[in-house]
């Protein structure tokens, strides 16, 4: 295994982050590399003013924000689900099984909640 030692990671190219934190934590799930191969390209088009981005600002009447309820809502469940994976990820590393265990029941909260969104029943009516 060959690390980035910590000085050199703000030289090291994204592959070699993403391969760095992939080896740390075992390596056995290549999620950070499947979503950098998947969807990567999609993800920088939507925000470093891509073709997405553009495309989304313009309409017949106005160039203002022109998203669909839809596209919302699969871009905030990705930045959740990516989110909450990462603070996994960086924990498992770290073997802080206190902090692993919170995690863990804050995915489960938000796949409970994400499903009573997705098959249309309200969650804050509980």
């Amino acid at each position: 295994m060959s690390l980035i030692p910590l000085v050199q990671i703000s030289q090291a190219t994204s592959e070699e982050r993403i391969k760095d934190i992939e080896e740390r934590s075992g390596g056995d799930e290549m999620i950070l590399s499947m979503i950098k191969s998947h969807a990567w390209s999609a993800m920088c088009s939507y925000t470093h003013t891509g073709m997405s981005q553009l495309s989304r600002y313009n309409s017949s009447e106005a160039i203002e924000p022109n998203f669909n309820e839809d596209e919302i809502i699969e871009a905030l469940n990705f930045a959740n689900v990516f989110g909450l994976q990462s603070a996994l990820w960086m924990n498992s590393v770290s073997s802080n099984t206190d902090r692993l265990n919170v995690i863990g029941e804050k995915i489960n909260e938000y796949n409970e909640y994400s499903e009573q969104i997705f098959l249309g029943s309200n969650p804050d009516s509980r």
